[in-house]
């Protein structure tokens, strides 16, 4: 058996240069792994085509991506992990680019399986790195590896800085969007917030990480839709509390852990306005839903409402308690821009 070097080793092509090798029908193949975001920002992440189902029950027909960003200064920092997935693929990109430098400091937003998967591993291939996060996020972390390290962890409370030299990196508690450990991290030069879960999506970046990138509408939209309103969407009050603490701060760029990157004023007044109006229960369309008695048809039904203007026949979702089967797929999008 290879030990984790060994592996972290054979992921490098003879020039050295950050790829990583892997081999598919018996060919090999190479991946670029990295992106900077912005100066000395790296986005390390990586993407999921396998796992047909997030968290084993939600369908993932594009996949899932996983984001990991890490930030060169003075200091050096990596924020939050990924899933197993593509562990091996993360901790090559980190390895390159921190090359002979150490790692300072690893920043903890969210314990959640599927972004803590490698944290294990980084601790034991840099030892002497500062974990940074609240008091419950390391209880988590103790109880998920049984691996406590108390004298690595630098516990951060509302609004403490860690300061990397050109990047100062500020806490602020987000609980239950959607664990309540979760915190996000404001990068004060750029300007740019770290949100965890917030604002995530699923779907592949398949060759864009950016959201300005691709018609977002298209591509994006829905999954985000659904992704929300599984993950976080029991939690719109919390949401807004998060909303009217961060948006003030002046944010110029959204990393979330899942999904492309909100780089633009557009895009991320885009995003910020659906998470305001999802978490507000608001709905994106307007129409009515018609619970039926079985014995009453639809065929009977319209005539009664045109002599009263109802003249949306389009958006009239109707349903019946009695009725054996599962939502009509065609009826599902309109469900879910009318309420989350």
């Amino acid at each position: 058996m290879h030990n984790f070097e060994d592996i972290l080793d054979f992921c490098y092509n003879e020039t050295g240069e950050n790829k990583l090798i892997t081999t598919i029908n018996g060919r090999m193949n190479v991946m670029q792994c990295i992106q900077e975001i912005k100066k000395d920002v790296y986005w390390i992440g990586g993407n999921d085509f396998s796992t047909e189902r997030f968290e084993n029950m939600l369908p993932l027909p594009n996949g899932v991506s996983y984001n990991s960003y890490l930030i060169l200064d003075e200091k050096t920092a990596i924020i939050d992990s990924v899933d197993a997935s593509i562990r091996v693929q993360f901790l090559t990109n980190a390895k390159y680019l921190l090359q002979n430098r150490k790692l300072d400091y690893l920043v903890i937003n969210h314990m959640e399986p599927d972004h803590c998967a490698a944290l294990v591993d980084l601790v034991e291939m840099y030892p002497d790195v500062k974990i940074v996060g609240n008091a419950k996020i390391f209880t988590f972390f103790e109880q998920f590896y049984g691996k406590p390290c108390p004298d690595n962890y630098v516990t951060v409370g509302e609004g403490d800085v860690i300061d990397l030299g050109r990047h100062k990196l500020q806490s602020f508690k987000a609980p239950m969007v959607h664990w309540p450990e979760v915190t996000v991290t404001f990068e004060q030069t750029e300007k740019l917030l770290f949100s965890a879960d917030a604002f995530g999506t699923f779907g592949t970046l398949n060759g864009n990480i950016f959201a300005d990138e691709v018609d977002y509408e298209a591509v994006y939209l829905a999954d985000a839709r659904r992704y929300y309103s599984n993950i976080v969407g029991k939690f719109g009050p919390q949401v807004q509390l998060a909303l009217k603490k961060l948006l003030p701060l002046g944010i110029e760029m959204i990393a979330p852990l899942h999904g492309p990157i909100y780089r633009t004023p557009e895009t991320i007044q885009y995003i910020v306005g659906k998470y305001n109006a999802w978490s507000s229960y608001e709905p994106e369309k307007k129409a009515c839903l018609l619970p039926l008695h079985p014995c009453m048809a639809i065929p009977q039904l319209l005539p009664m409402l045109w002599p009263i203007n109802w003249h949306c026949a389009a958006s009239l979702i109707c349903g019946c308690m009695t009725y054996p089967k599962p939502i009509h797929p065609s009826l599902l999008p309109k469900l879910g821009s009318i309420a989350t």
